[in-house]
């Protein structure tokens, strides 16, 4: 009778953790089931924020920096026409080495490109200006060895138009002085053609020419050749041209 009740107990136990596993294997698959359905919601979800990305950047490319451009990134401020017709800052710019640059909007890979001179900014509403020091002219305007490291100096900062508006001052400032040389020359044959002048004048004071040839004082007008060999008028105003064998002419 013991074993019948033993073996009657062992058996409700087993049915009843077997009942338990099966129920916790139930709400595990439904959780595993929800779970699934939560990860494809939110992969579906990323899938189409990705697509909305991308359509978002076809729409809004921007092409690829051209070839032998560099990025303007503000360097520069060169406004140029947008394929809107709005005026905005250059995005790519090519140093040309002549005090230009060529720049585009980088708004479409065919867009025209423009080509700018390159000046320093100047605004004066910042701070004090303060003249250039004399040593720093003095480079300017030199040549050879102090010049070139001077313009490489320039060279390396960041603003493109530096090296520009050092390279454009030493160039006006040797033609400056190649035409100050020709300046003072010519001042120089002034000066002597005044003294040549000068000369005559005292001459003719000490003769008294202007004393000999009074009568011609208030003469301005003269239109009449002085007497002297091969001065003869050869035309006439409103004279009549006779010709060979006509009246007056020779027979």
């Amino acid at each position: 009778m013991e074993d019948d009740s033993l073996t009657d107990t062992t058996q409700a136990i087993a049915h009843g953790l077997i009942a338990t596993i099966r129920c916790r294997s139930s709400v595990a698959d439904q959780c595993l089931a929800e779970s699934r359905r939560q990860i494809n919601q939110l992969q579906g979800t990323v899938h189409a924020r990705e697509a909305k990305i991308r359509h978002i950047r076809n729409n809004n490319a921007t092409p690829e920096m051209p070839a032998n451009y560099e990025c303007n990134g503000g360097r520069v401020d060169i406004q140029v026409s947008s394929h809107g017709g709005e005026n905005i800052i250059a995005k790519w710019i090519r140093v040309m080495g002549n005090g230009e640059v060529l720049a585009r909007a980088s708004e479409r890979a065919d867009e025209p490109e423009y080509v700018v001179s390159l000046y320093l900014p100047s605004d004066y509403s910042q701070r004090p200006t303060a003249s250039l020091p004399h040593w720093f002219l003095e480079l300017l305007q030199a040549r050879g060895g102090a010049y070139h490291t001077l313009a490489e100096a320039a060279r390396g900062l960041e603003h493109p138009a530096a090296f520009t508006e050092v390279e454009r001052y030493n160039r006006h400032h040797m033609r400056h002085a190649e035409l100050e040389v020709v300046r003072r020359a010519i001042t120089t044959d002034i000066d002597k053609e005044d003294d040549m002048l000068q000369g005559i004048e005292h001459r003719m004071e000490a003769y008294g020419l202007h004393e000999r040839l009074a009568t011609l004082e208030g003469r301005m007008d003269i239109h009449q050749e002085l007497p002297g060999r091969n001065n003869f008028i050869t035309c006439r105003l409103n004279s009549r041209r006779h010709r060979r064998g006509g009246p007056g002419g020779p027979l």
